[in-house]
């Protein structure tokens, strides 16, 4: 960030004519290796689903909010996968299991 706004600045006096900034253009900043989302802890997870944690007025309106968040930390599922999902994604009613379609239209069965 800090050679991001020294280029900056560079370029803005540049145009007023003041310095030769062509040095500066030639500079390139380091690349920031790309890291993976951290998982909750059992705690902290059981903090972020807990019916009493929701801010919401209407108490099915807070167990609705819980209902989900468990669905998409437990199973793993993306908000727009849990969103549509339907009565009839069940797979059977014996097991945990529910047919969840995502990206590019792909079904894959997930366990709950």
């Amino acid at each position: 960030r800090g050679l991001a706004g020294i280029r900056s600045l560079l370029r803005f006096l540049e145009k007023r004519g003041l310095v030769n900034a062509a040095g500066a253009v030639a500079l390139r900043a380091p690349r920031q290796p790309k890291s993976l989302p951290k998982p909750l802890t059992a705690s902290d997870a059981r903090q972020v689903v807990a019916m009493e944690g929701q801010l919401a007025e209407e108490p099915w309106i807070a167990a609705r909010n819980a209902a989900v968040l468990t669905l998409l930390y437990g199973s793993g599922l993306r908000i727009s996968e849990a969103l549509g999902l339907t009565g009839a994604d069940i797979a059977t009613e014996a097991d945990a299991v529910l047919r969840v379609t995502g990206k590019g239209g792909k079904t894959r069965l997930v366990p709950v």
